[in-house]
């Protein structure tokens, strides 16, 4: 209907305030707090993983001096020798945590690693960024953040980005890649969040390490008309899972955001850390 085709649904949206890719970093860190809370919360996990904060820095203070691992390759099952560094295992660490389901084995993938089997821990990161190589286009994706947010990352954010377990590896990343990305600086203008009036409803995960909330209400608050709901148990993309689709349905057909509330998304359970399949029989 023409007076509907305003109307917005900004999943995950970042406001201008955003400093990718070095918010990577910092909010990857709040992701896997929340994660070790929630294993020491939960007997079971904390059972099995008394120390998984230490376990982490152990494991990446190791990769500091570079970790040799041979890996079965996930798809084809052939053996593969490497060298894991801090950078490289960081990003092991971090990729899981985009999927609640995925991030669920992750004190499981750990422990191996300290036992020094990587493969579970390689695999499960192969789940998220397998997808992601399928469907992502890269060159478009460096186009749009060489443009646009790299010239805004300052030493803040990269101080920020730097004081966390993940550092700085995967903004250095973007900046030998940004130097051979030609680009056009972005217009006067372009970052401010426009006072429309048009409903805008916003989601967000509340363990999404790339875009959490806070980065919605930001936007929200420049917003005259919105509405921004939060799963608490959902991580990235928050759109396709639970009762989301029929909010996002019933916002788009109607045109507003009457009766469009949150209370389903924040009954959506967290899933049950992985336990290993017992032997003993019982």
């Amino acid at each position: 209907h023409p007076d509907r085709v305003r109307s917005a649904v900004l999943d995950g949206m970042a406001p201008a305030t955003m400093q990718l890719p070095a918010s990577f970093a910092v909010d990857g860190e709040r992701a896997l707090a929340r994660l070790i809370d929630a294993c020491a919360a939960d007997a079971a996990c904390r059972a099995r993983h008394p120390d998984l904060a230490a376990s982490i820095d152990r494991l990446l203070a190791a990769a500091a001096d570079g970790i040799a691992i041979r890996v079965p390759h996930p798809l084809s099952g052939q053996a593969q020798s490497g060298r894991l560094d801090r950078g490289t295992l960081a990003n092991l660490l971090r990729a899981p945590l985009y999927a609640p389901t995925l991030a669920a084995v992750l004190p499981y993938t750990l422990a191996q690693a300290t036992g020094g089997n990587y493969a579970p821990l390689v695999a499960l990161s192969t789940a998220v960024s397998g997808s992601v190589q399928e469907n992502f286009a890269e060159g478009m994706h460096f186009a749009v953040i060489c443009a646009e947010d790299m010239p805004r990352v300052d030493a803040a954010a990269a101080a920020a980005a730097a004081a966390t377990r993940f550092g700085t590896g995967v903004l250095e990343m973007y900046r030998r890649i940004c130097r051979e990305v030609p680009v056009r600086p972005a217009p006067e203008g372009f970052f401010a969040v426009p006072a429309a009036s048009a409903p805008v409803l916003l989601l967000s995960g509340g363990v999404d390490p790339a875009t959490p909330p806070r980065h919605a209400e930001a936007v929200a608050k420049a917003l005259p008309n919105a509405r921004h709901l939060v799963a608490p148990n959902l991580g990235h993309g928050v759109s396709m899972q639970g009762c989301a689709p029929e909010l996002v349905q019933r916002f788009i057909r109607q045109g507003s955001l009457d009766g469009i509330d949150g209370a389903c998304l924040q009954r959506l359970p967290s899933p049950r850390f992985f336990e290993p399949p017992r032997t003993d029989g019982r």
